[in-house]
């Protein structure tokens, strides 16, 4: 059984995901026609991806990366989801893609090739149908690829599968969100345009500093120090020199895991920091009460990564404890590494809390796309997620009866925090409020065990224990009724009594 109803006054959920932490979102379509064009997005296919029909939003790409625009579309773009490489079947898995491919209505393939393609194609960002052709001949010339043809499938081509895949590992060695690749693919295009031959295997260090060159004046922030331009040629050499010995697809796709699993985050998380608690309405006065001390440890009572995501269930529950009636769940920040500044980056953010007891359906999930997340690089207190007037929250819950209750809302503050000290929380007890509202009562505030599942889409992020090798954060999917999104997240398991 389900029910669903509309709201407009309802508030932000999930900042919590914070730090923005790859680019899944609404899937729902938003455009209506009868006559249709169908397409893939393809560096490995894309899936999840968001798909945009002359800046349209109409649903999500599906298996093999496969999508529809309305027949007289002039430009499709495709930000975010995730790669799942070669793999035809899949919907989900892979890597986050945190990019956006772009091509001409009625291509058959939208890659990092048609990308750059349309870019050269296009003056003050409007694209000119009529130069794509000479756009096209022109890249053939910097890349040396006689008779460059994107209309051929690159999963059939493996000269332009290989290609496709140099060209997007050399733009995220200087991207980490959506829309920082959206402005090194600009760039690089203008680099590219001026037909001179590039060696993507065996001359990285050239085309690391063309780029460069094109981002000190057009995009500083996106710039690489001196140090950084030769680590960046160095890495991009070794993993493009992979891909180039490819024999078959099914090679490059091992090559580009090495290239993500070696990508930069834009922060970082201490495994072993404290990181996580759940507050109820008396913890404030708690905090008064303890701060009299000269010993007071304001992160005494939270929880470290390590401890969250620990699965196994004692007699007494799970090491999280978030104590009876808890209203919020705070993460703090000062176990961060924050390696990139974001100024108000675009970032999607899901929640999801779970019942782990037997026979117990209760689950509630949340989305939002177009939150707002700002951070300095080297500052752990200097996160900030903000969410604009008119962002829209969709939440999903399932009752023990296993009965479907579904909420769309507009987006506020009272949902999520962020304050001075970078630390931000979210508020449980309201969205149980506003669900109790539409006849959906009690969860967390029920005794039980339970797992909660952040996702932060649109940036990259990674894990560590202090000075171990940093790995990328897991990759998870949130699902709602009118939204689905993927991207790089946490999973912790917590008790309440």
């Amino acid at each position: 059984m389900e029910k669903t109803t509309i709201k407009q006054t309802l508030a932000a959920v999930i900042g919590l995901s914070l730090a923005g932490l790859v680019g899944c979102g609404n899937s729902s379509s938003a455009i209506e026609g009868l006559n249709k064009q169908t397409g893939q997005a393809i560096d490995g296919y894309i899936v999840g991806g968001n798909v945009y029909c002359d800046g349209v939003s109409n649903g999500q790409t599906e298996a093999a990366g496969m999508f529809e625009c309305p027949e007289d579309t002039n430009i499709v773009s495709v930000r975010g989801g995730s790669d799942v490489g070669f793999d035809e079947t899949a919907t989900s898995g892979g890597t986050p893609f945190d990019g956006e491919l772009k091509a001409p209505g009625g291509s058959p393939y939208v890659t990092p090739l048609s990308t750059i393609a349309t870019s050269m194609a296009s003056t003050n960002g409007s694209f000119d149908a009529s130069n794509y052709e000479a756009a096209v001949a022109n890249l053939a010339v910097s890349l040396n690829i006689p008779n460059l043809d994107l209309a051929t499938n690159p999963a059939e081509n493996l000269e332009i599968a290989k290609v496709n895949a140099q060209i997007n590992q050399l733009i995220s060695n200087f991207s980490d969100s959506v829309e920082d690749y959206a402005s090194v693919t600009e760039q690089l295009s203008q680099v590219l345009a001026t037909q001179t031959p590039f060696d993507l295997t065996n001359d990285t260090a050239t085309i690391v500093s063309a780029l460069n060159e094109q981002l000190v004046v057009a995009a500083p922030d996106l710039a690489l120090s001196s140090q950084r331009q030769i680590d960046a040629a160095k890495e991009l050499q070794l993993i493009n020199s992979a891909i180039e010995k490819s024999a078959n697809i099914g090679q490059i796709d091992i090559a580009v895991d090495v290239g993500n699993a070696t990508s930069n985050h834009a922060f970082a998380i201490d495994r072993t920091a404290p990181l996580v608690r759940f507050k109820s309405a008396n913890y404030q006065q708690q905090e008064a009460y303890d701060s009299q001390f000269a010993n007071y440890n304001y992160y005494a009572n939270h929880f470290s990564l390590n401890d969250f995501q620990n699965s196994t269930l004692f007699p007494s529950g799970y090491l999280v404890d978030s104590s009876f009636n808890a209203q919020w769940v705070e993460f703090a920040t000062n176990g961060f590494k924050i390696k990139k500044t974001l100024d108000n980056e675009t970032v999607n953010v899901a929640l999801e809390f779970q019942s782990m007891m037997p026979l117990d359906n209760r689950k509630m999930s949340v989305t939002m796309s177009g939150a707002k997340l700002t951070m300095k690089a080297g500052d752990s207190k200097s996160i900030k997620v903000t969410v604009p007037t008119g962002t829209i929250i969709h939440a999903r819950a399932v009752d023990q009866f296993g009965v479907i209750t579904n909420v769309t809302t507009d987006a506020a503050q009272d949902y999520f925090a962020t304050n001075e000290d970078g630390n931000f929380e979210f508020s449980i007890a309201k969205l149980e409020d506003d669900l109790t509202d539409q006849g959906y009562y009690n969860f967390t505030r029920e005794s039980g065990n339970y797992r909660l599942t952040l996702i932060i889409n649109g940036i990259t992020f990674g894990v560590n224990s202090g000075t171990d090798v940093e790995t990328s954060a897991t990759q998870y999917t949130i699902t709602t009724a009118n939204e689905s999104i993927t991207g790089n997240g946490l999973q912790g398991y917590f008790t309440t009594r």
